[in-house]
């Protein structure tokens, strides 16, 4: 093999070997309301684990940093101990990933979102939800409780979040050219629920065709007997 041939290939051997590992990693998490988060410890590959204490039914959001590095992968364990201190039994939990605004076509995701889990409750799958909060997904968790979580009781969080890399070839904290980041942050809501507030069924595409077909046909029926 000529000499040059043989740099080339390396060249691209060295390339491909550094775009295979790079990956992200997350590198701290914070909360809306500080005082509501204790314990917060990051491994050095990026897995998270947490106490969290509600002293309300206000959610709370941890935001999370994320950062470029080398080796390892995008999926990190997250588990965090949940304490209901708001002075209500909790029927309902759930968990809402809010992408960075700033960075388009990109994803940060539950990793296998079905194999989520919150101890004494079960999480709903993407046939049903709750009113008011998107469907069990890759972005959010619905969880319930039968029976209720009581006041002063505490639960256990486990899954997994995959937050895509931002990138190598910073200027600062900005990359060359601006305006991609080469960190960036992403939140988690998570918000406690209570009452009487019972799933609902999330139509499928195909019911919802025959619904509106239906509904179209009994429109013209209407018009012609009119006529």
């Amino acid at each position: 093999m000529k000499l040059s041939h043989f740099l080339g290939a390396l060249v691209i051997g060295l390339t491909a070997s550094a775009v295979a590992n790079a990956s992200a990693i997350i590198t701290n998490v914070t909360a809306d309301n500080p005082s509501a988060i204790s314990g917060v410890t990051i491994d050095e590959d990026g897995n998270v684990s947490l106490t969290k204490t509600f002293s309300n039914t206000t959610p709370i959001t941890l935001i999370f940093t994320v950062s470029h590095t080398t080796g390892g992968g995008n999926k990190f364990s997250f588990n965090e101990n949940i304490i209901n201190n708001s002075g209500v039994a909790w029927t309902d939990f759930h968990f809402q990933i809010i992408e960075p605004a700033e960075v388009s076509g990109n994803g940060v995701v539950f990793t296998s979102f079905q194999q989520s889990e919150l101890t004494d409750f079960d999480l709903l799958g993407p046939s049903q939800t709750i009113p008011g909060f998107p469907k069990s997904g890759p972005r959010s968790l619905n969880f319930i409780a039968d029976p209720a979580l009581p006041n002063g009781g505490s639960t256990d969080a486990s899954f997994d979040i995959s937050p895509f890399d931002p990138g190598n070839g910073c200027n600062g904290n900005v990359r060359t050219p601006a305006p991609t980041p080469c960190s960036y942050t992403f939140q988690l809501v998570q918000t406690p629920t209570f009452g009487n507030n019972p799933p609902v069924d999330v139509p499928e595409p195909a019911s919802m065709t025959i619904l509106g077909a239906g509904l179209l046909g009994l429109s013209r029926l209407a018009r012609r007997r009119r006529a």
